[in-house]
């Protein structure tokens, strides 16, 4: 039986202390690579639409941009959405909300002059809705119908669908605007049924609510609840 000489075992020795330092290296690289991607991860840009940050915690840079301009159905009106792009950061993240309507620009072909829906661009508009003359779409538009997040009322720091809903209406031309509905928790939709009046289906107080509202003065015709299901 041939026996190893000392020397031999110092090549070994050797060779695994090489070799465990090697492992111990290997596992502290990876270690600093998982950590490296977890926090790029938490530091990464994060990109919301839809959203109106209203933190005052948050310091915002806010730019307002005119977006692309459509005709109004049959108005010779040109309808110009004005975007809000903010920018602020929250924890190590930098946030992004891009691409969210707070005011509309309507431009008069006729008269070659220009109006803003609101006063001032502090809303989020969540939903535009052109209402046509007639029950076929293709008519021109005789109204326009939004919903819109005015305040907070979730309490998370920001404007968005998930809030309590504002309904208004105004003419073609972003005229006469009026509020209809205030508190809305859930708006379904509207639709018409005949030329002189729209019905809108939305929920608020803990009931489902139909509406239906006159086209000629936005006053409001019949309201009904619409009863529980067994």
């Amino acid at each position: 039986m041939r026996i190893l000489s000392s020397k031999t075992f110092s090549y070994v020795k050797v060779f695994n202390q090489v070799a465990g330092a090697c492992v111990i290296c290997l596992v502290a690289l990876l270690a600093v690579v998982m950590l490296f991607e977890r926090f790029r991860h938490y530091t990464r840009s994060v990109y919301a639409q839809n959203v109106l940050n209203t933190s005052e915690v948050a310091e915002i840079s806010q730019n307002l941009k005119l977006g692309y301009p459509e005709a109004v159905s049959g108005q010779n009106v040109l309808m110009i959405p004005l975007y809000s792009e903010q920018t602020y950061t929250q924890g190590f993240r930098d946030k992004h909300a891009l691409g969210n309507a707070v005011n509309y620009l309507f431009f008069d072909g006729r008269s070659k002059t220009s109006n803003w829906l609101f006063e001032t661009s502090d809303d989020l508009i969540v939903d535009v809705n052109r209402v046509p003359s007639g029950t076929n779409s293709a008519q021109p538009t005789r109204v326009i119908v939004y919903a819109l997040a005015r305040r907070d009322t979730n309490g998370n720091g920001r404007l968005d669908p998930e809030d309590a809903l504002t309904i208004g209406i105004s003419r073609p031309d972003g005229k006469g605007y009026k509020t209809l509905l205030e508190s809305v928790s859930d708006y379904s939709g509207l639709q018409m049924l005949n030329p002189m009046e729209v019905s809108l289906v939305f929920a608020s107080d803990g009931k489902n609510r139909i509406v239906t509202v006159s086209l000629d003065d936005f006053t409001t015709i019949d309201e009904q609840v619409i009863p529980d299901t067994r």
